[in-house]
C-alpha cells in the first residue's frame, strides 16, 4: 500500500505527463501552422491603411494578442543560451534551450517594467524544473 506521500507523487507525476503530453500536441500543431494565434496576427497584419474588420476590434482579440509571458526556444547545439526580449511593454520574455543534459533559460523584462521582475520569474521556473525532475525520478 502507498503512503499518502506517494500517492500524491504518482497524482502529480501523473497530472505531469497529461501537461506534457497536451504541450507537445499542441506544439506540434504550432509547427505545421495550425495554431490559430499565429494565422489571426499574420490576417491583422494585411490589413491595409484606412481598412479594418470587426474581429479585430473585439475586446477578447485585442487581450489574446497581448502575451505577458512570451517565450522562444533554441535548442540547436551551436546556441548555449539567448535572450528573447518581452513583446508587450509590461511582459517578461524568456529564451530557453533544451539540450539532453540540461535546460537553460533567459528571463528578461524593460528596464522600466514596475511589476513582477525577470529573476522572480527565473528563480520559479527553476523550482519547476527541479520538482518536475524529482517527480520524474519517483516514476522511473
Amino acid at each position: 500500500m502507498l503512503s499518502g506521500t506517494e500517492g500524491k507523487e504518482i497524482d502529480c507525476l501523473n497530472l505531469l505527463k497529461k501537461a506534457a503530453a497536451a504541450h507537445s500536441s499542441f506544439t506540434k500543431l504550432c509547427q505545421e501552422a495550425k495554431a490559430c494565434d499565429r494565422h489571426l496576427y499574420g490576417l491583422s497584419q494585411l490589413l491595409k491603411d484606412g481598412e479594418s474588420a470587426t474581429m479585430f476590434k473585439d475586446p477578447l482579440f485585442k487581450t489574446s494578442g497581448s502575451w505577458e509571458i512570451s517565450t522562444s526556444n533554441m535548442s540547436h547545439d551551436a546556441y548555449e543560451g539567448f535572450g528573447f526580449g518581452p513583446v508587450v511593454p509590461y511582459g517578461i520574455g524568456c529564451g530557453y534551450g533544451i539540450k539532453p543534459e540540461k535546460i537553460s533559460f533567459n528571463c528578461t523584462t524593460r528596464v522600466d517594467k514596475k511589476d513582477g521582475s525577470p529573476e522572480k520569474m527565473c528563480q520559479m521556473l527553476s523550482e519547476c524544473l527541479l520538482e518536475m525532475q524529482t517527480l520524474a525520478a519517483f516514476g522511473s
